[in-house]
């Protein structure tokens, strides 16, 4: 790559988009307006899937590149399979608990798939079962400021990062 780059497509998406994911074969966006599109490699649009009733904040690709989670002000997080592009009711997180507070939570899989893990209002870290749809664990810290985002290291220790709105970076052990 050289230092001269230019941009190759603008794409227009009718609403405010809070977040990207790209997988080999879309480009899938979060929405303002309760929605998640799909556009191709060509920024082609493919389709619009609205399944939440407040914001979507986010979409983050699962390791396998099958499945993209979304999460949601409506304080839900669901997950849309690529293959079908349909929603799986058995997927869908939630907790008394837990809320999405900010058009920049980020939520994401753990780095083997077997968990979706979001950071709440309340500070505290959700961790829910992909398969099952049950809350395994819930890490509360002494801090009470709102997780915004968590991310999860792709090693086997899979440890996930945790940022919140005072600039610190919290580190949890699993």
């Amino acid at each position: 790559m050289g230092s001269e780059q230019s941009c190759q497509s603008s794409i227009a998406c009718g609403s405010f988009c809070n977040d990207l994911a790209v997988t080999p074969s879309y480009m899938c966006s979060a929405h303002n307006d309760k929605s998640v599109r799909f556009f191709d490699q060509c920024g082609l649009f493919v389709q619009r899937v609205e399944l939440h009733v407040s914001p979507v904040t986010s979409v983050s690709l699962s390791p396998d590149g099958l499945q993209v989670l979304t999460n949601s002000r409506d304080n839900t997080l669901k997950i849309i399979d690529l293959r079908t592009m349909k929603f799986d009711k058995k997927k869908r997180f939630t907790h008394p608990n837990y809320t999405n507070m900010s058009n920049f939570s980020r939520a994401c899989f753990s780095y083997d798939g077997k968990h979706v893990i979001a950071g709440s209002g309340n500070g505290s870290i959700f961790f829910w079962n992909t398969f099952s749809g049950e809350l395994d664990a819930m890490y509360t810290p002494t801090y009470k400021n709102q997780a915004i985002c968590c991310a999860s290291n792709p090693n086997p220790s899979g440890r996930p990062l945790a940022t919140s709105l005072q600039d610190m970076i919290v580190l949890w052990d699993p």
